[in-house]
């Protein structure tokens, strides 16, 4: 796989341009703040549509700029391939293409560019918090399983939803997004597991081999793992439930309980 084109438009602080990447390759040189991360962000970014920076495509837009487009060509087992984000700031609308033609979901362009960013804030997936392990484990089996990207949209669409309607106070239509949560939510717990089971040994080695292990080094997933089975469901619920409500008796306010 190889870029052969960058388009970027009111991208960050980029000037709008086309960009024709060398065959062999480039290097870039600059003092601070001129853009050299905001170009990799560019190119990184219709990887999953999302920047390795921020969650928050808004952020993404030029100082007085109406929103952002960016689009590259690459090569792909020998094909010619594109792929373009374009975000509107008003009404925070992205519309996706893949080789010319609209994409409706992400889900269906995710992975087709792939791009592998190192940053001094990697460290931070060892000093880190837990949030941040979660995200690059949920990055990294998206880009590798297209149906554990589809349930983890599910699952975080069903429990938007119920976290609203329990700040309502409607127990009963909070219950309706029970059985979607369980069944997503299980199936992205039982991928998290495996992902974690299949790569423990080599990170081990890895270790070894980069002189970084002093001692001995294990890979864990530290969810509970019982919600992988759709049946340990309705309990977790049932104990989310009652703490929302211990919640909304003590306090005012949104609430968002992640059960995973």
């Amino acid at each position: 796989m190889r870029l052969h084109r960058l388009t970027v438009r009111s991208f960050r602080n980029l000037a709008d341009a086309t960009l024709d990447v060398p065959e062999a390759g480039m290097v870039l040189l600059g003092p601070n703040g001129q853009g050299k991360t905001s170009l990799l962000e560019a190119i990184a970014y219709p990887v999953l549509f999302r920047s390795f920076r921020t969650g928050f495509d808004a952020e993404l837009v030029r100082f007085g700029g109406s929103g952002f487009h960016t689009g590259l060509s690459f090569s792909r087992d020998g094909r010619s391939r594109s792929v373009s984000a374009t975000f509107r700031a008003l009404g925070r609308k992205k519309a996706l293409e893949l080789d010319g033609a609209p994409v409706p979901r992400v889900v269906d362009a995710a992975g087709q560019w792939l791009a592998v960013v190192f940053s001094p804030d990697d460290v931070r997936l060892a000093s880190g918090p837990a949030s941040g392990r979660r995200l690059y484990l949920d990055r990294t089996l998206a880009l590798s399983d297209p149906g554990y990207l589809v349930a983890l949209a599910r699952y975080r669409s069903a429990l938007v939803q119920r976290n609203a309607a329990l700040r309502q106070g409607r127990v009963d239509l909070a219950a309706a997004f029970n059985q979607p949560l369980a069944a997503t939510g299980a199936l992205v717990v039982a991928r998290r597991l495996a992902w974690v089971e299949s790569v423990r040994g080599a990170f081990a080695a890895v270790l070894v081999g980069l002189g970084e292990l002093g001692g001995e080094a294990e890979l864990a997933y530290h969810g509970p793992a019982e919600l992988a089975d759709t049946a340990a469901w309705p309990e977790r619920l049932a104990q989310a439930e009652a703490r929302d409500a211990a919640r909304r008796a003590t306090t005012v306010g949104p609430h968002r309980d992640d059960l995973t």
